[in-house]
């Protein structure tokens, strides 16, 4: 028998700068206090974590024939918000929590060469809540005060068996039942099918069922003048499939694959704002991808190791295009929105993805990893307004870019790891999101890019046992 405990706490403050102003944005003031300059549109907006977890697992193998693994956790994460608006000055300031209870499982049997039965389940069961404040123009509590609490748990089992009739190839079958509190139930059946002709050759083949509720941050995010949930949203769903094939060679020292996956996603969720700039989730109508990975592994030689992966993903989403949003003036005048259906590349979804990690590790206890990673450009869909209440979508384009990271770790002792990690450690300037700026002093509008993290420098000290 093996039993593992862990556990971690997490306690961080960190500001929100929002997006990057056009340059030559003049500092704004609202009074005396700096709301934003040509380097951050919210100066004042600042967050902070708070976020523990412990999980304690129990597996072993009592038998040649039957093994178990069983795990309990906990998670107890506190997320708080303060934000104030430039318009006028006003502000909220939130606590979001989220506190998760859960178990799951899972029996293997072998009950004769060759053969394998699973026997497994899942519970978890989610207390969501959030207590919000108002602010006045000078930031102090206007004493208004708004909570909302949510609770859904969702509970699973699942088989899965396994058959290898000749050393050639194998075939499985699985099936999970999904019950969820808020959702209803769902039946999601797997099938694969291994085909070894060599052996160390697998060409491996899978197709599947997808299931994905909304979570509770998707739901019921507080509403404020730039975000909120959507307690309308429905679940994902869809299926995908997966053909991969592998091959090793050198006595494992290089092993190559290359897979092709397909998905088809009705009612995917996704964040996107209005012709106001409000951000809000949403169902596509419809999603599509496919596209091949490739990757090697090369090494160790001479304690040097090369790992290399490329991820091509064509995908396409079905959108809704606004050509009108009037909101009215409920309930003596409701909201006329009008819109089109179109087809379109699936929004901040690059075509390619690179990674390279190259690791020296000796038998000293020393690991330094270098990695390399590469974006592709993404699209990003705007609904801007024209001549209210008439709108238009407009379509940005977030660059590519490159970035480099380097880690080095020690052990000492046997128990200690000594970390130091650098982050794009060349300071490469690059975007990960785009989003709507208003200067309060021209009254101009335009899409702003969120830059990504410069170069940053990470140390710590592990101690295991």
């Amino acid at each position: 028998m093996n039993i593992s405990l862990y556990g971690d706490y997490i306690d961080r403050d960190y500001g929100m700068p929002g997006v990057q102003p056009p340059e030559g944005t003049q500092d704004y003031y609202v009074g005396g206090e700096k709301f934003y300059n040509s380097d951050s549109a919210t100066l004042l907006d600042h967050s902070a974590d708070k976020d523990g977890h412990v999980a304690l697992n129990v597996k072993g193998e009592p038998v040649k024939w039957l093994g178990y693994d069983f795990k309990g956790y906990y998670a107890n994460m506190e997320n708080y918000n303060y934000a104030r608006y430039a318009f006028n000055g006003t502000g909220a300031e939130n606590w979001v929590t989220n506190k998760i209870l859960g178990a799951d499982g899972h029996v293997d049997i072998y009950p004769f060469e060759g053969a394998k039965i699973l026997f497994g389940g899942e519970y978890k069961d989610f207390n969501w809540g959030n207590q919000s404040y108002g602010l006045d123009s000078s930031g102090n509590n206007t004493g208004s005060e708004a909570k909302t609490e949510a609770h859904v748990f969702t509970k699973g089992v699942f088989t899965e068996i396994e058959y290898r009739p000749l050393r050639y190839g194998k075939v499985l079958a699985g099936f999970r039942h999904e019950n969820h509190s808020a959702f209803g139930s769902e039946n999601l059946p797997l099938f694969g099918l291994v085909i070894n002709p060599f052996e160390s050759t697998a060409l491996k083949i899978s197709h599947g069922k997808h299931f994905l509720a909304p979570s509770l941050n998707d739901l019921y995010w507080p509403a404020d003048p730039y975000t909120k949930g959507n307690a309308d949203l429905k679940p994902e769903g869809g299926w995908h499939t997966d053909v991969s094939l592998e091959q090793s060679l050198l006595n494992d020292k290089l092993f190559m694959t290359i897979s092709y996956f397909r998905w088809n996603v009705d009612d995917k969720i996704q964040w996107e704002p209005d012709s106001q700039g409000v951000w809000s989730p949403i169902n596509l109508a419809g999603y599509k991808a496919d596209g091949i990975e490739a990757g090697v592994k090369i090494g160790p030689f001479y304690d040097f190791s090369l790992a290399l992966s490329y991820t091509y993903t064509n995908a396409e989403e079905e959108n809704r295009a606004y050509t009108k949003q009037d909101y009215g003036w409920p309930p003596d005048i409701p909201p006329d929105f009008q819109y089109t259906m179109v087809k379109r590349h699936a929004t901040m979804t690059p075509e390619n993805l690179f990674k390279g990690d190259l690791k020296y590790k000796n038998k000293r206890g020393l690991t330094a990893t270098a990695t390399v990673r590469y974006v592709s450009d993404q699209f990003v869909y705007n609904t801007e307004s024209t001549t209210y209440p008439d709108t238009k979508t407009v379509t940005y384009t977030i660059g590519s870019y490159w970035t480099a990271d380097l880690k080095i770790e020690q052990r000492l002792y046997k128990h200690w790891i000594l970390s130091l990690s650098g982050k794009n450690i060349f300071d490469k300037k690059y975007d990960t999101h785009l989003s709507i700026f208003t200067d309060q002093t021209t009254w101009d509008t335009s899409m702003c890019p969120y830059p990504g993290a410069g170069r940053s420098i990470f140390a710590s000290v592990a101690y295991e046992f």
